[in-house]
């Protein structure tokens, strides 16, 4: 992951833009201006930096990377907790039947 961020963020130097750590931090650059309800004034040289952004990560496989790296820590997650997934997925099947027969009721 830390390889694949590394390419990513040289990638967007490379086109002529800032380096950012990680896709997180070139959303919340300062630089953008974002409001309290989350948009910016899309400033020509923020969309300039989003569309680096996408073709960096389309070029590099950044988004695939990180999938895969979350879904390999997951996965040992789930075999570390197993028992703790289950009880929580009977517990869910336990709330689903009693909302099931609440709106039975109805």
């Amino acid at each position: 992951m830390r390889r694949a961020l590394r390419s990513w963020s040289q990638c967007l130097v490379d086109k002529g833009f800032k380096r950012y750590r990680t896709p997180d931090d070139a959303y919340q650059d300062t630089a953008w201006h974002r409001g309290e309800d989350g948009n910016t004034p899309h400033a020509r040289r923020e969309v300039s930096t989003a569309v680096a952004d996408v073709e960096c990560k389309r070029e590099h496989d950044t988004v695939g990377v990180w999938s895969a790296v979350l879904a390999e820590r997951q996965r040992a997650d789930i075999t570390a907790h197993r028992a703790d997934y289950e009880a929580a997925r009977r517990d869910l099947a336990t709330l689903r039947a009693n909302v099931r027969s609440a709106l039975a009721d109805r």
